[in-house]
């Protein structure tokens, strides 16, 4: 079988940095020097690669199946099963066992978590990858009534309320209020009465159920509504 263009170049990159004189004795003399720098150039390959996977090693996009969880316990990754020991990464059940019980993806998820810590798009991004549920997340020291200072505006903190703004008015007390509120002091983790316009108060608003779209369906008569 012959090389292919790309490996026969590996091969003979050491060879072809030679002076065209020692080429023509070499061919002269069947190419010897060629044969023993094609051996050595086959293991500057292996070094050359090795260096390049263990730059690659460094990255969990890019990194060896047998790195993933030594990389996941040093973000503190807990992984969801029970795992007191790590497989041996030499053999393929043991690969494919610490594939099963520490999955990049979700290292990769917390290695973005712990950059993004401390802000509110973090919340609902967490959120919604422990509950599988849509979030949002609300700071509502935005939705405090203050003056503003008309040299520095603030466009998207809370408003006056407009009677005729309908949309406005039905958000008002939900995730999408946009009006401006008195301070509350009661706390916003409170059973009975929660206070939610404070300045330290962050909220995050799940919805168990989705609206999903319906095309193409043949209409039915509610009865009940109309006979229309």
């Amino acid at each position: 079988m012959n090389p292919t263009p790309d490996t026969a170049g590996r091969a003979d990159r050491l060879f072809d940095l030679l002076p065209v004189v020692y080429r023509l004795r070499d061919a002269d003399r069947g190419f010897p020097l060629r044969a023993l720098l094609r051996v050595i150039a086959e293991q500057v390959n292996v070094v050359e690669d090795d260096i390049g996977q263990l730059y690659e090693n460094w990255f969990i996009e890019t990194c060896q199946d047998w790195l993933v969880p030594y990389i996941g316990s040093l973000v503190g990754y807990q992984p969801l099963f029970d795992a007191n020991e790590l497989s041996d990464v030499t053999s393929t059940r043991g690969q494919a066992r610490n594939r099963i019980l520490v999955p990049r993806a979700e290292v990769a998820n917390t290695i973005r978590f712990r950059r993004r810590k401390g802000t509110v798009r973090l919340l609902e991004e967490l959120a919604t990858a422990l509950a599988g549920w849509p979030a949002r997340a609300v700071e509502f020291f935005q939705l405090l009534s203050i003056t503003q200072n008309i040299n520095y505006l603030h466009l998207n903190r809370g408003f006056t309320a407009d009677l005729r703004d309908g949309d406005a008015l039905d958000n008002l007390g939900t995730a999408f209020d946009e009006l401006a509120h008195n301070v509350d002091v009661r706390r916003v983790n409170s059973r009975h009465f929660p206070g939610f316009p404070n300045i330290p108060d962050v909220g995050v608003f799940l919805w168990r159920l989705r609206s999903y779209s319906v095309t193409q369906t043949p209409a039915y008569c509610f009865e009940q509504e109309s006979p229309n």
